[in-house]
């Protein structure tokens, strides 16, 4: 028989929150206060996606009975069954990258607050109609922006924000390291698509 595949886990699960506090300064030299966060917030991501069935296939015993077994790796013969893995992949990995986007814009919106924002925050606006930004007019979806912009502008800083506003949540250690590692592959994977633009520019 064969063995019957697991399909990566995709939930996040957090302890109580702690109520915890800390103050960080980021790349632009920003202070702010990052804290934990309600973990229902966090657990609520689950029940935004359904994680797909790994694709099956048959065997007839001796007997003549029809057993029926999820893939893996390991049982893909024909070209239909490696490209059915390969799309059933392709979606675990798309969940998981729009729960990591969706978690780190938990963590901006409720896990960080700028101190001494008013100093930094009309210059922003100049210089945001200054270059043509169209701001929102939403006063939370501004400050959204503001925070992606002007206090978090390096991968590095994105990291570090999701990595302690989950730990001071009491997110466990496991669940922390996968979405430390689905930023990640975000991360490379961003890079990897900046580094193969071959779009060259010709002198008139």
């Amino acid at each position: 028989m064969a063995k019957r595949s697991k399909p990566s886990e995709t939930s996040i699960q957090a302890k109580i929150g702690r109520n915890k506090r800390e103050e960080w300064t980021s790349s632009t030299g920003v202070k702010v206060i990052l804290k934990s966060i309600p973990p229902l917030l966090i657990t609520s991501l689950n029940d935004k996606f359904v994680v797909p069935k790994p694709p099956q296939y048959s065997i007839t015993t001796v007997a003549g009975d029809v057993e029926v077994y999820d893939h893996d790796e390991t049982t893909l013969q024909t070209p239909e069954e490696k490209k059915a893995w390969a799309e059933y992949q392709q979606k675990l990995s798309d969940i998981e990258t729009e729960i990591t986007s969706l978690t780190i814009k938990i963590c901006l919106v409720e896990g960080m607050e700028v101190v001494d924002k008013d100093n930094r925050w009309q210059d922003w606006i100049e210089r945001m109609e200054l270059i043509g930004i169209d701001l929102p007019t939403s006063d939370r979806a501004k400050d959204l922006l503001f925070k992606e912009t002007d206090v978090a502008r390096e991968d590095t800083d994105i990291a570090h924000i999701l990595d302690r506003v989950m730990a001071l949540t009491g997110v466990d250690e496991a669940t922390l390291a996968t979405a430390r590692a689905s930023f990640q592959d975000q991360v490379e994977s961003n890079e990897g698509s900046k580094d193969g633009d071959t779009t060259t520019r010709t002198e008139d």
